[in-house]
């Protein structure tokens, strides 16, 4: 345990100086396929006295997540969706990990993956992660399908469960001492805009129904907004390529039986996002 609490207070103390304090950290069941408490916001203090608890469920076969919060109470106990100056990226291999220069925490969740956080100049909502994920993914050579700006990190000083993983250790390898990075998004989308993006998270995403279609529902939108604001992108290309993509994931997580009705669950999935987009441009 030992071990455990001080890369989990490591982790912490990177988010900290990033300026984050408030948490969502949860256990993974994979036989009933959900996360244990994944909504609850939690603080420093809230985060470690859970330590114990998550390593039992870890012990168990589960797997365990943390990631900055994604709603946060206001004034009135009202949950609001939360904005934050981190960024995340998946399955980032060792090479690529080596290269990174800005401000990052970098945990090895498997031999060649890592996952990785790095700061940004401004807190960015969770619309505003997902686009500037979804551009750099390809460039940090990072699973493209894991830029949703409600990704999950794995806590390091865990066990791996997943499937193939064989139980090997999630393990902290470090962190960056760098500059915040200037995320694209930040230049392109409008601070007038962003409160658009905000108020979209909130009508169609709540901490009582953050559910897969919520997600791919947020993810969607992100991509769409980036291709919709960014100089020399095809707005077409964009949204035919997320529709080829979303259709496969919808399949192979079993959403609809065949692939024609995952189309037209995607497809109605994108038009219900694009009326949440006002400035976007015809496809």
């Amino acid at each position: 345990m030992g071990r455990l609490r001080e890369q989990m207070a490591t982790a912490l103390d990177w988010f900290v100086l990033a300026g984050v304090d408030r948490w969502n950290f949860a256990v993974l069941d994979r036989q009933r396929g959900w996360m244990i408490n994944h909504d609850r916001p939690r603080d420093r203090e809230e985060v470690e006295r859970a330590i114990s608890w998550a390593w039992v469920g870890n012990k168990a076969g589960h797997d365990v997540y943390l990631r900055p919060a994604r709603f946060i109470d206001d004034a009135d106990g009202n949950p609001q969706p939360a904005s934050w100056a981190v960024i995340f990226f998946d399955d980032v291999p060792d090479h690529d990990v080596r290269q990174i220069t800005n401000g990052a925490l970098i945990v090895k969740t498997s031999p060649n993956r890592n996952h990785v956080w790095i700061r940004v100049s401004e807190p960015l909502t969770e619309t505003e992660r997902a686009s500037a994920q979804g551009l750099m993914a390809t460039g940090m050579n990072a699973d493209p399908r894991s830029t949703s700006g409600d990704h999950w990190g794995r806590a390091p000083g865990y066990k791996n469960m997943k499937p193939g993983r064989g139980g090997c250790w999630v393990g902290l390898v470090g962190v960056v001492d760098g500059a915040a990075l200037t995320p694209v998004v930040v230049e392109t989308i409008p601070h007038a805009q962003r409160a658009a993006c905000t108020s979209s998270i909130s009508s169609k995403s709540s901490p009582s129904g953050a559910d897969e279609s919520g997600r791919a529902f947020g993810f969607v939108i992100g991509r769409l907004r980036w291709a919709a604001s960014a100089s020399g992108v095809s707005y077409a290309e964009v949204r035919a390529r997320l529709i080829s993509e979303q259709i496969e994931i919808a399949f192979a997580r079993g959403k609809r039986p065949t692939r024609e009705s995952c189309r037209a669950w995607v497809e109605s999935l994108v038009a219900s996002a694009e009326k949440e987009i006002p400035f976007r441009v015809a496809p």
